[in-house]
């Protein structure tokens, strides 16, 4: 599988997105199974509301379309990362947080 690149845009919005991970909607696809997120566009109006449905595989934002990763993807792929290190005993709540903080801020 090819690396994905990340902007330092993206990587800072998906921080604060994982900070909010308690509060996302949530879904699950009937005919897969298949796990989702929805997001508000930031951009999104009275007139015209908008939301992305972002998995681990992808999103429906424009970013993802046009450059094959967003901040949505990454948030959902970081959150799901934290809870298998969790769910495995691999890392405590408090040891997962500051991996994930430290390597989203470049310390890592």
């Amino acid at each position: 599988m090819a690396t994905k690149l990340y902007t330092r845009y993206q990587k800072d919005h998906a921080d604060v997105l994982v900070q909010r991970a308690k509060f996302w909607t949530r879904g699950v696809r009937k005919s897969d199974r298949l796990a989702f997120v929805i997001f508000p566009s930031s951009r999104a109006t009275a007139e015209k509301p908008t939301a992305y449905y972002t998995t681990e595989r992808g999103c429906t934002c424009p970013s993802f379309y046009h450059r094959g990763s967003c901040a949505h993807e990454l948030a959902v792929r970081t959150v799901a990362r934290q809870d298998d290190l969790r769910d495995n005993g691999v890392l405590s709540d408090g040891e997962c947080e500051l991996m994930f903080t430290l390597a989203f801020s470049g310390r890592l």
